[in-house]
């Protein structure tokens, strides 16, 4: 079984927040050596390659089945991934368990990482190299889905060459987060409608190569399409549409944006 974490048209789902906690959007304020952890330096090395990392996460013993399809895939798509299996109890690789919060979670599992850090799928049952593909995505969509697994507001703001009031549309959002901190850091993901390598996302966002104006969107954790403008915007309507989402819990002073 696998979990996909895609933009969907008009929303974004992204990875069980009810099963695997907020990603951290810092490191560990302590710097332990990791120069031993295989964790660590699979991720390092993913990243700086710009390839995927595919994590088997096990407790004392690797269920045979997963593995060797996590073994299977990993030669399949040899140029595009990255790939090592974690024992949760090993102390020497706590690096992957503690950024992502696997302590506790139900294991065995396979965790497809993006280069930036985004998780973009899981596998608890054997799987084929073929569903490993299926959840590689562009780097606008994986800016994306980490914003939302770090718990951003994210705004899309679709401009280029040939689209106007593309100033104002920017500046209405640099005022939004200038005006209003108890939204905390927002992610600003600029997107060229004509840009062809990110056919789908402008696909799932229905935007046509040929608009005339800036467009902007609103999405809120854990991907919730809140809202669309063309053309200049106001901060004040973004508080308006934050304001008038139904609250996700009954805590007065939660700082989840999507409770604003």
């Amino acid at each position: 079984m696998c979990q996909r974490i895609l933009i969907i048209p008009l929303y974004v789902l992204t990875l069980l927040f009810s099963t695997f906690a907020t990603l951290q959007a810092t490191t560990p304020t302590s710097s332990p050596d990791l120069s031993a952890d295989p964790g660590y330096q699979a991720f390092m090395k993913a990243a700086e390659t710009d390839k995927f990392l595919m994590v088997h996460f096990y407790s004392g013993t690797p269920v045979p089945e997963l593995e060797a399809a996590h073994a299977d895939a990993q030669n399949a798509l040899a140029d595009l991934i990255k790939a090592v299996s974690i024992n949760v109890q090993n102390p020497d690789a706590a690096f992957l368990v503690g950024k992502y919060n696997l302590r506790y979670a139900p294991l065995p599992l396979v965790m497809i990482l993006a280069p930036n850090g985004a998780i973009t799928g899981t596998f608890k049952t054997p799987f084929s190299a073929k569903q490993v593909k299926a959840v590689f995505h562009t780097p606008k969509t994986l800016q994306c889905i980490l914003a939302l697994q770090e718990r951003k507001l994210v705004f899309f703001s679709i401009q280029g060459n040939e689209t106007s009031e593309n100033k104002a549309a920017l500046d209405g959002i640099r005022r939004f987060e200038k005006e209003n901190p108890l939204y905390g850091v927002i992610e600003l993901i600029l997107l060229d409608p004509t840009d062809s390598s990110e056919t789908q996302l402008l696909k799932q966002l229905r935007i046509q190569p040929n608009i005339r104006k800036a467009q902007t969107f609103l999405l809120v954790p854990p991907g919730r399409m809140v809202g669309q403008w063309t053309g200049a915007t106001d901060p004040g309507d973004f508080v308006k549409r934050l304001q008038a989402l139904s609250r996700t819990c009954a805590d007065p002073s939660c700082a989840d944006p999507s409770c604003k």
